[in-house]
């Protein structure tokens, strides 16, 4: 078998061999990349090459890539450990590629494109000084999109936060904060039609200096919790990462996703269910109850542990299947298809990677029409009730026709991510 000394340099040899084949299939692995990183780029062509390759609508969260996940919903705090909240994930289907810098002289290397206010720009820096000095640009954002700012501070004095980012087309009046020496980075959610990016000295006895400012459109459906005590938690747990779900006040919300115009729509998660006490939220695409052009994927409401899926295309109607005990780790998948002749509208539910339910609904039920853009709510009804009790490995949703080779790789990736064995 070797000795010791050999084993390990095969095991090294063995590590670069996957490495090299990770990359040439567009991985991204260095010589300092953790082994546990050798999986998720495994799987990351399934979805940037396969399910999303041509920017389809949909969402992908997978809390196993902690990169993704922070304890605000302004992207400056990382979750870095077990235990910690998460106020924003990050949505991979678009391979979290940044746009270009929407920021004009970015640089200060002059005065130019820059509207100031007791504020000295040389050097290739601009220097602000006392109270309510302003440096402020007009840039082309859009509503409904997300960004991430991003500026150096090369210096400052004072006290606690002496400095405040008021960023009114992003939705934020006034985002104040201790910065730090170096880069710093906010994401913020486009809310309104005011395109101002302005850098505010708000206390007196305070300066600070900053350069290489930048704004980029960070694409996708990124997922947020404004409220503290709403925050899931980020578990790590025996090598199984997730999302915690409190069952009492605990939920996420997206930005209105674009998915007007779709009539083929899967959604899959892997969760675990702690208890089946009564109706429970999984995923709701809507911010009111029957809206139509919207779905969700719950479980209790027909009976103790059942899982069901319901589309609202005309009007409500839903497939589900048997009870499955509490607590329960599950692959949960659901098909939706509007566009089916007679105007029927066809909804499959998968269990660990099995077709479980299909149902052909017609009028009065969910009818015909396709999906509209609405919110989605993550382990809750609108924020406000049917709270989920259990834990979330991974979301995918598509817009789309998916095929059965594609929706069969969904199942094994959640499958890997949850410790669930798909059939």
């Amino acid at each position: 078998m070797g000795t010791i000394a050999e084993k390990l340099l095969y095991l090294d040899e063995t590590k670069t061999a996957l490495k090299q084949a990770i990359n040439a299939m567009g991985g991204s692995l260095d010589d300092n990349s953790p082994f546990r990183r050798y999986e998720d780029e495994i799987w990351r062509p399934l979805f940037t090459e396969s399910l999303f390759a041509a920017g389809e609508q949909g969402l992908w969260y997978d809390p196993s890539d902690i990169s993704t996940l922070f304890q605000d919903a302004n992207g400056t705090v990382p979750v870095t450990e077990s235990g910690q909240p998460v106020g924003l994930i990050l949505d991979k289907r678009l391979n979290l590629v940044r746009g270009p810098n929407l920021v004009m002289n970015g640089g200060l290397d002059s005065t130019a494109n820059w509207i100031t206010t007791g504020v000295t720009i040389s050097s290739g820096k601009a220097d602000l000084f006392g109270q309510f000095h302003t440096l402020e640009q007009t840039i082309a954002v859009e509503n409904g999109k997300y960004y991430e700012i991003e500026f150096e501070v090369l210096a400052f004095t004072g006290g606690a936060q002496p400095f405040a980012l008021s960023s009114a087309g992003f939705g934020a009046v006034s985002d104040i904060f201790t910065p730090v020496i170096g880069f710093n980075k906010r994401i913020v959610l486009c809310r309104d039609s005011t395109k101002n990016l302005r850098f505010i000295q708000p206390y007196t006895g305070t300066t600070i200096s900053v350069d290489n400012i930048t704004v980029k459109e960070l694409p996708g459906n990124h997922a947020y919790q404004n409220n503290a005590a709403a925050k899931p938690i980020y578990r790590n747990v025996g090598g199984r990462q997730y999302l915690e779900f409190d069952g009492v006040q605990d939920f996420l919300i997206t930005n209105d996703i674009g998915f007007t115009g779709t009539t083929n729509l899967f959604a899959s998660v892997a969760l675990e269910k702690k208890r089946n006490a009564g109706r429970e939220m999984i995923l709701e695409l809507s911010s009111t109850v029957a809206t139509p052009g919207t779905f969700n994927m719950d479980h209790g409401q027909n009976a103790a542990g059942t899982y069901a899926a319901t589309l609202t295309a005309d009007a409500p109607g839903g497939a589900r299947i048997d009870p499955t005990p509490a607590p329960g780790r599950n692959v949960l998948t659901a098909a939706f298809d509007s566009a089916q002749p007679d105007t029927l509208t066809k909804i499959q539910i998968y269990l660990d990677g099995v077709e479980q339910s299909t149902q052909l609904l017609g009028n009065p039920d969910a009818g015909s029409g396709d999906i509209h853009r609405h919110p989605l709510y993550i382990g809750s009804r609108f924020g406000t009730e049917l709270f989920f009790q259990g834990d979330i490995y991974s979301i995918v949703v598509r817009a789309g026709v998916t095929s059965a080779k594609q929706l069969e790789r969904v199942h094994r990736y959640a499958g890997s991510k949850s410790g669930v064995t798909i059939l």
